[in-house]
C-alpha cells in the first residue's frame, strides 16, 4: 500500500495551506484536544460561495456555508484517524484541509471550477475484475467489494451478452451446415469485441439486418444502428451516442456498463428521452491536464459529499440516490425505426414505450420515497467504506482511505434481477394462490397472481419477458384433462400452430409422444394493465381469450400423418407442443406450453408485418399489456373433469426471458425460473 501513504502526502492544488504543516507553538504538545471549533471559509473561483457542504471526515452532519462562504464547525478530535475538514460543492472537486493539535481555527479552503466540457480524447478507466488489481489505473485496487459484485452483475455483461449481440447483428448461434439447412446465410462478418473478420450465421430477426435491409449481414455496411450501444456500451470511447455496437472493443465490449462510465454522468436530463449517453445521461470526462500521473486530472461524480480522497476527486450528485441514473437506460420510448414505418401519433404522441421501468416506479405506490437502488443495489452492512477499509485494508482512516461508513450505507454493485437466481428477487416479487371448486360434473380452479414485492409493474424491462402460470390436476395420482378455462397463448412454445379448416392430422415437425391442444377464441380479454391499457383510454385491449377445448397425444406418425390416442375436439386453432413437465426446480429449460391452462402477463409489441411479441427495433405498435401493477392482483380460471375424490392441484409461476420461438431461431438456451408454486 505504498502507493496509497504517498498519495496521502500530496498537495492538493484547492486548499489555501499545507495539510502537512507542523502544528504551531501556541499548545502544549503533551495536551490533548477532545474538540476543537472551527470556521471554514469557502471560495469558488476566488469568491465567497453560499451552500457549500462542510463536514468532518468520518462524522455524520454537516454545515452549509453562508452567504459570506463561512460556516462553523465543532470538530471531534478523537475521532480515530487522520481529522480533516471536506468540503465540496456540486462544481467543483471535493477539497479537504487537514486538523491538527493547534493548527488555525480560521482557515481558507479555495475550491476551482473544473471544465465543464466533455472530452472526446479520455479513455474510459479500467474496472480491473476480482485478482486482477495490479495497479491504481484499475479500479479494483482499491474497491475491491464493489467491484466483485459490478463483475458477477448483468451490466458488466452488457455489451459482451451473447444474445444482445446476436439480436443486433440478426445471427444464430449456429455451424455452416446447420445454418444452410435452417435456412440462413453463412457469410463474412465482424467478431463482437475484436472486429475480427469471422463467417457468421446470418437468420432471422437482427437491428442491422433489419433497419439496413440486408439478407447476408450488414456488419460492416450498416448506417442505422438502432441505438443499443448508447445504454448496451456506453463506454465506447470518442464521441458519445448513436454509435454501432460492433464498434465496442476490448474494454468496451468485455466490460459493459464499467465503473468509470457511470460516474461520469454528471446530470440527468429525463426530457431528453434519447437513451442512455445519447442523451438522458450527460457524461462530462475530465479535460484538464495532468495530475496524480494521469493524462487528465481525475473527476469523479457520485452520491455522497464528503469523499476527499484526490484520486477521486469527486463532485457529489443526487442523481446516484434518485433513481434518476437508472431511469437513462431503463425508460426508453422510440420512433418506429423499420424502414418506411411510422407510428400512429394519435395512438402514442410520446413515441412508443419500450422501457418504461423508471416511469412505473416513478407513478407507483413508492414514487420517489424509495429509489431503485435500495432493492437492486443491497446494503453490504460487512463492507467499512467503498475501499474497504477495515474489512480489507487495514489502515488509518483518513483523506485517502477515508473513514468508516455507517453500516449499510455502502451498496452492492450487483443490480440483482431476473438474471441473478440467487438474489431471490423473482421469488420476492409475486404471489400465487390456488381455489378449488366444485362444478356441476368437474372442478375449476381459480389462480391468482399478485405483485408483492416491487415497486413497478412484473415483468418489467425487456418488453419480450414474460411471467406466466401453468395449471395441472391428478385424480388419484393420474393427470386430468383440462375440459376448459383460460389458455396460454402462441409465445409460450409451439412447434406448429394451426387454424380452424385445415386437416389437423397434417404435421411437419410431429413426433410420437407429442401433445395436440385445441382452444377456441372467446372473444377478448378483459383485463387492466399497464397505461392507456388500464386507465380507460384503449377500448381495444388486443388480446384474446384463448380458451381450452381438449387435446390428443401422439402415437403415430406415417407420412406427415399422426396417429392419435383420441379423436381431437372441435375448436378455432391446434397447437402441436412436445416437452412439457412443470419445472422440478428453481430454473430448467423452457417448455412448450402454447394451449396449455394457464394464464400470461407481457407487453405484447406488433410489426409492421402484423406479428406480434417482436423485438422493439421491429416494432411499430404495442397491441396489449396486461402486466400486473404494483399491489394488483389477477386471476384465471381453469376447468377440469369429474374425480371420485378431491383433486390434488398443482401451479407454478414462470419467468422467460424471451419469446420460445425467438430462442429456437437463435439457437439460444431458453429457461424457465420457477417465481412461485403452490399445490392443493
Amino acid at each position: 500500500m505504498t502507493l496509497l501513504l504517498l498519495l496521502a502526502c500530496t498537495d492538493t492544488p484547492t486548499i489555501d495551506s499545507d495539510p502537512m504543516d507542523s502544528p504551531t507553538d501556541t499548545q502544549d504538545s503533551t495536551e490533548v484536544l477532545e474538540s476543537l471549533d472551527v470556521v471554514v471559509n469557502v471560495t469558488l473561483d476566488g469568491e465567497a460561495v453560499e451552500g457549500a457542504w462542510v463536514v468532518q471526515g468520518g462524522r455524520s452532519g454537516h454545515q452549509l456555508t453562508d452567504t459570506e462562504g463561512s460556516a462553523a464547525l465543532t470538530l471531534d478530535m478523537s475521532l480515530d484517524g487522520e481529522v480533516a475538514v471536506v468540503v465540496s460543492h456540486p462544481q467543483a472537486r471535493t477539497a479537504h484541509q487537514a486538523i491538527r493539535d493547534g493548527a488555525e481555527t480560521n482557515f481558507l479552503v479555495e475550491l476551482i471550477r473544473y471544465d465543464d466540457s466533455d472530452n472526446l480524447d479520455y479513455v474510459f478507466g479500467d474496472p480491473g475484475f476480482p485478482d486482477q488489481d495490479d495497479t491504481t489505473a484499475q479500479c479494483s485496487h482499491c474497491h475491491k467489494t464493489i467491484n466483485r459484485s459490478w463483475y458477477g452483475s448483468p451490466h458488466r455483461e452488457a455489451a459482451s451478452n451473447p444474445w444482445v449481440q446476436g439480436l443486433y447483428a440478426g445471427t444464430a448461434e449456429l455451424d455452416q451446415a446447420s445454418c444452410e439447412e435452417a435456412g440462413g446465410s453463412w457469410s463474412q462478418g465482424l467478431e463482437p469485441g475484436t472486429r475480427a473478420a469471422i463467417e457468421r450465421c446470418y437468420l432471422g430477426t437482427g437491428t442491422l439486418t433489419d433497419l439496413n435491409e440486408c439478407s447476408e449481414g450488414c456488419d460492416e455496411s450498416a448506417t442505422v444502428f438502432g441505438q443499443c450501444a448508447d445504454c448496451h456500451a456506453p463506454g465506447i470511447n470518442g464521441i458519445l451516442g448513436e454509435r454501432d455496437l460492433l464498434e465496442a472493443v476490448g474494454l468496451e465490449h468485455s466490460e459493459g456498463v464499467s465503473c468509470d462510465v457511470c460516474h461520469k454522468v454528471e446530470s440527468t436530463d429525463p426530457e431528453n428521452t434519447a437513451p442512455g449517453v445519447a442523451g438522458w445521461l450527460r457524461v462530462l470526462r475530465p479535460s484538464e491536464e495532468g495530475g496524480l500521473g494521469q493524462e487528465f486530472f481525475p473527476l469523479m461524480f457520485g452520491p455522497y459529499p464528503n469523499v476527499a480522497s484526490p484520486v477521486m476527486a469527486a463532485a457529489p450528485r443526487e442523481h446516484f440516490q434518485d433513481g434518476s441514473l437508472c431511469g437513462g437506460c431503463h425508460e426508453h420510448w422510440q420512433e418506429a425505426l423499420m424502414p418506411s414505418s411510422t407510428l400512429d401519433a394519435e395512438r402514442w404522441p410520446e413515441g412508443l414505450p419500450v422501457h418504461t421501468t423508471y416511469s412505473e416506479w416513478q407513478q407507483g405506490p413508492l414514487g420517489d420515497a424509495l429509489a431503485c437502488q435500495s432493492c437492486h443495489m443491497p446494503p453490504d452492512p460487512s463492507v467499512g467504506n467503498a475501499a474497504d477499509l477495515g474489512n480489507i485494508f487495514d489502515l488509518s482512516p483518513g483523506v485517502v482511505p477515508g473513514w468508516l461508513r455507517p453500516a449499510g450505507e455502502v451498496r452492492q454493485h450487483s443490480w440483482v434481477g431476473p438474471r441473478t437466481p440467487e438474489s431471490q428477487m423473482l421469488q420476492l416479487a409475486a404471489g400465487l394462490d390456488l381455489k378449488l371448486e366444485t362444478l356441476q360434473g368437474g372442478w375449476q380452479v381459480s389462480a391468482k397472481v399478485s405483485n408483492v414485492g416491487p415497486a413497478h409493474y412484473i415483468p418489467t424491462g425487456e418488453p419480450m419477458r414474460q411471467i406466466f402460470v401453468v395449471v395441472q390436476a391428478t385424480c388419484q395420482g393420474q393427470p386430468m384433462a383440462s375440459t376448459g378455462g383460460n389458455a396460454l397463448p402462441a409465445w409460450l412454445g409451439a412447434l406448429e400452430s394451426q387454424e380452424s379448416g385445415t386437416d389437423w392430422t397434417r404435421w411437419t415437425d410431429a413426433q410420437a409422444g407429442d401433445v395436440i391442444r385445441v382452444v377456441r377464441d372467446a372473444g377478448p380479454l378483459a383485463y387492466s394493465g399497464w397505461g392507456p391499457f388500464g386507465d380507460g383510454s384503449f377500448e381495444e385491449k388486443g388480446l384474446r381469450d384463448e380458451r381450452v377445448v381438449g387435446s390428443a397425444v401422439v402415437t403415430s406418425v406415417a407420412e406427415g400423418v399422426v396417429g392419435l390416442d383420441g379423436e381431437l375436439p372441435a375448436g378455432d386453432r391446434a397447437y402441436l407442443v412436445r416437452g412439457t413437465e412443470l419445472p422440478s426446480s428453481s430454473e430448467q429449460s423452457a417448455g412448450m406450453w402454447a394451449g396449455a391452462p394457464g394464464m400470461s402477463f407481457q407487453r405484447v409489441m406488433a410489426g409492421s408485418d402484423g406479428a406480434w411479441m417482436v423485438p422493439h427495433h421491429a416494432a411499430v405498435d404495442v397491441v396489449a399489456d396486461n402486466r400486473i401493477a404494483p399491489g394488483e392482483s389477477a386471476s384465471s380460471t381453469h376447468l377440469f373433469g369429474s374425480c371420485a375424490e378431491t383433486p390434488e392441484v398443482s401451479a407454478v409461476l414462470l419467468h422467460r426471458g424471451t419469446t420460445w420461438a425467438l430462442a429456437d431461431e437463435k439457437s439460444w438456451t431458453l429457461n424457465d425460473s420457477l417465481m412461485a408454486k403452490e399445490s392443493l
